[in-house]
């Protein structure tokens, strides 16, 4: 018997006290950060200074979500 996706995350998100703001580990955790520029929208010569459009994307893993003890359906 296989717990099903929404019930999973009621029971990570509502149920198990789960708190978004706490810092996952005391002794700190990787964070991996990707930065695509989109464009240069503008460069000035004289002063150096630029200006672009960025994408930022930051992943990481968070122990206090794992499901495997759910039986989640594969």
């Amino acid at each position: 018997n296989c717990t099903r996706d929404t019930d999973i995350i009621d029971q990570l998100l509502n149920g198990t006290g789960y708190n978004k703001f706490r810092i996952p580990q005391d002794e700190g955790m990787t964070v991996y950060v990707e930065i695509w520029i989109q464009a240069i929208t503008s460069i000035d010569e004289l002063t150096n200074d630029f200006e672009m459009d960025i994408y930022i994307t930051e992943k990481w893993l968070d122990p206090a979500l794992n499901f495997e003890r759910l039986s989640p359906c594969k």
